[in-house]
């Protein structure tokens, strides 16, 4: 197929300005396009911004075009049991919305390459219906999750074999299919369609090595304590504070010169545990003077507040094929990390390989106290005993050039 232009469609349910981290991958991949040419367009979603359907607009030398957000997460309890009796039909209105927005951007631009970053799915397969209306398309599947989680590929439930067919087709349509971590890669390998690892190609995340560059930070009042904080909604299975909050209890009681010295904060939204609120399980485990709960925060203030505070936290239990994002961020950042997740993770396996990371490999509250101890006492140490991290590896440009150097390979097919 012999085609001059260089332009490519994306459909991503999140993109900048929205704050979600999943929107910082897509960003990165268009911004190594323009580098090499290309022009882009984007189909994404408006999140909270005061903005129309369908508005158009431009970030940067992207053409972007919103649509309102439906089933947004968050808030309570009743609100997120309602949605999730419509969930189906909200997915599926949003397959539409999507299909039929890209296909008149794509008809008017005569644009010959579409890609979809998943999650949520539903963006990948209105990128699959783009490619089936119009075979000559060349489709990328984009995976930062595993397509199907825990018991998801064995259950019979009628959604659990909807979504098999769906990634099968995805699989068997996609003329590329990328990933952020080579777990994920080799699950969907396993998932009987033919020719997957043949077309397959490992994309993982990475950063912008000046991020940090011009990040002013606003210092807390100094208190004499290690600040241990985390960033990102806590409104996931695998991100559960529980065995968190129950470690720094043990602190409180065992330990408490270690406890006065220390603060734990979290921003981002708030999931429940047992019918309680981050705040109600602080409240549960006494720990008001010591564990803070805040609210989500854009991306320049987490920034800020990843340069200034002592420690970060990164929750991973419960999802070995895949690597939080902000793990790249706080690798960046030089920080000590004290990342929980179970040893063979995709987690483990980055993280383990820099110095200053603590890895905590059960979600045991004492496994987790010997972590957060370790971390104050190296904090207290003399600084030349500090660590220093090599990240030229993880620099974006480097490690997205290899995906635009195989689509336009496939342009000229």
């Amino acid at each position: 197929m012999q085609i001059s232009t260089r332009k490519f469609l994306f459909l991503s349910y999140y993109f900048p300005p929205r704050p979600e981290i999943g929107g910082k991958r897509v960003d990165k991949l268009c911004a190594v396009a323009l580098k090499r040419g290309w022009q882009a367009s984007v189909v994404s979603t408006s999140g909270d911004l005061a903005v129309d359907t369908s508005l158009a607009a431009s970030v940067g030398d992207v053409a972007l075009t919103l649509l309102d957000r439906s089933g947004a997460r968050g808030g309570s309890i009743v609100k997120k049991r309602v949605r999730a009796l419509f969930a189906d039909l909200l997915a599926f209105m949003d397959v539409v919305r999507f299909f039929l927005a890209a296909r008149r951007i794509k008809a008017v631009g005569a644009i010959p390459v579409v890609m979809a970053s998943a999650p949520p799915r539903r963006v990948v397969v209105a990128a699959l219906l783009l490619k089936l209306a119009d075979k000559n398309t060349i489709f990328v599947a984009d995976f930062r999750d595993p397509w199907l989680r825990g018991s998801e590929a064995g259950k019979s439930t009628l959604r659990a074999v909807i979504s098999r067919y769906l990634l099968g087709k995805v699989l068997s349509g996609a003329d590329l299919i990328t990933a952020t971590a080579q777990a994920t890669l080799d699950q969907l390998s396993r998932s009987g369609v033919t020719g997957v690892r043949e077309k397959s190609l490992l994309i993982p995340n990475a950063v912008d090595l000046h991020l940090f560059d011009n990040v002013s930070s606003r210092l807390f009042a100094a208190k004499n304590r290690v600040i241990f904080g985390h960033l990102g909604d806590l409104d996931y299975e695998h991100r559960n504070p529980v065995p968190l909050l129950q470690a720094v209890s043990r602190i409180k009681e065992e330990s408490p010169r270690i406890f006065f010295g220390i603060e734990v904060h979290f921003w981002g939204e708030s999931g429940y545990w047992q019918g309680r609120d981050l705040a109600g399980l602080i409240q549960d485990h006494g720990l008001e003077s010591a564990a803070f709960a805040h609210a989500t925060v854009d991306h320049n203030r987490a920034l800020g507040i990843v340069k200034e505070i002592d420690a970060l936290i990164i929750f991973a239990f419960n999802q070995p094929l895949q690597i939080p994002a902000k793990c790249y961020e706080y690798l960046l950042s030089g920080k000590p990390i004290l990342a929980l997740c179970e040893e063979g993770s995709e987690t483990f396996r980055l993280l383990g390989k820099f110095p200053g990371v603590e890895l905590v490999t059960s979600p045991d509250p004492d496994a987790i106290r010997r972590g957060v101890e370790k971390i104050v006492q190296d904090l207290s140490a003399p600084t030349e005993t500090g660590f220093t991290r090599d990240l030229s590896s993880l620099d974006y440009e480097k490690v997205f050039a290899p995906l635009w150097e195989r689509i336009e390979g496939m342009l000229h097919r």
